[in-house]
């Protein structure tokens, strides 16, 4: 996640990423208890081609979208987007859940998935406003 992450910020930056021509280095480091044993895991995901299958839920055009995606290593997760006029324009809503695995792989998901997730979150709503703002400055 903080791969993609990472690539959305430099689309957002750069508006095309096919200006990045090549990698020069990228260093993971991982904080996390003495007993986790999946740091290459982490680290990896970033450099790894991963694919991920979305099945759409349920779909109300201009107010609801609801999926769940499934990626290889890691639970599956619940995506609801709810957007409702308002006032000021309208506003939205943007949930992620998802169950975490049981053993050693369930601190992955609580600390390094449940993190992974609220920044892709923050970052979704951070771009949301900046396009919703120049709309409505439009």
């Amino acid at each position: 996640m903080a791969g993609l992450s990472m690539l959305a910020s430099l689309k957002q930056e750069l508006g095309d990423l096919d200006r990045v021509t090549q990698w020069i280095r990228a260093v993971g480091y991982v904080h996390c208890a003495p007993d986790f044993g999946q740091n290459p895991a982490v680290v990896n995901g970033f450099s790894r081609e991963v694919e991920l299958e979305m099945t759409l839920e349920e779909f109300q055009q201009d107010s609801l979208v609801r999926y769940t995606s499934h990626q290889r290593g890691l639970p599956s997760a619940r995506h609801e987007r709810r957007f409702t006029t308002a006032p000021s324009g309208f506003d939205y809503t943007l949930s992620v859940s998802f169950e975490p695995r049981a053993g050693p792989t369930g601190i992955f998901d609580r600390v390094v998935v449940k993190r992974a997730v609220a920044s892709a979150l923050h970052k979704t709503i951070e771009n949301l406003e900046r396009v919703f703002d120049q709309r409505l400055r439009s």
